[in-house]
């Protein structure tokens, strides 16, 4: 009759281990070389392999929602297919190509906010309650750009209607598709009104470009 071992596999590990280590000492080798070529005898000879794969790296701020296909490239920057911090999967890049000279239409709307559409977008519309993640460059009256998420590199994630935004950027994005490009020119009782924000001056009329990368 053939007798199952009563070792366990952790115990046959560790005496093999000793073994493999005390054979190396006895040849004057250091105990440290001799505790690596030993774990590496009892990796390569218990059916462990290594890795077939690379590990993806990802650039900062970037991190996979799921696993990729194999196949699949990795993004090379924010803007392409990864999940930025705000937990916005992006699938399309932003436009770096000027406005055309003439928007395809125009709505001025009873609080005096002004919305020029440059590029229509398709699929769901944005509406109260949906989370967005666009980009967008800030100028003054006088063409002065005081802020820009394109610069950064990094899109702006917010829940629409939310009271996170000034009030013309959320009004100004009411309906608003994937891929769509906007120009909102707020007025200031819809932005910051008589009040200086950084270098925005008081009762300043703020001009948005502003492209929609998702619309949850």
């Amino acid at each position: 009759m053939i007798r199952r071992s009563s070792t366990t596999p952790l115990v046959q590990t560790t005496s093999r281990f000793l073994r493999v280590q005390r054979s190396l000492a006895t040849r004057g080798t250091p105990l440290w070389v001799g505790g690596l070529v030993a774990g590496l005898v009892l990796i390569t000879g218990s059916g462990c392999e290594p890795p077939t794969s690379p590990m993806r790296v990802l650039p900062p701020g970037v991190a996979f929602k799921r696993p990729l296909p194999e196949g699949t490239p990795d993004p090379i920057a924010l803007g392409e297919t990864g999940v930025t911090a705000a937990g916005f999967e992006q699938t399309i890049p932003y436009p770096d190509e000027p406005l055309p000279a003439s928007p395809l239409r125009e709505v001025s709307t009873p609080s005096g906010l002004k919305i020029a559409v440059y590029k229509e977008g398709t699929g769901a519309e944005a509406k109260p309650g949906s989370r967005l993640l666009v980009h967008y460059t800030g100028r003054l009256e006088s063409g002065a750009e005081f802020d820009s998420s394109r610069n950064r590199n990094t899109p702006l994630g917010f829940e629409l209607g939310a009271g996170q935004m000034i009030k013309g950027f959320d009004e100004g994005l009411m309906g608003a598709k994937l891929g769509e490009r906007r120009v909102l020119v707020i007025p200031p009782e819809l932005g910051y009104g008589d009040r200086a924000q950084g270098p925005i001056p008081p009762n300043s009329t703020l001009i948005f470009d502003v492209f929609v990368v998702e619309v949850k």
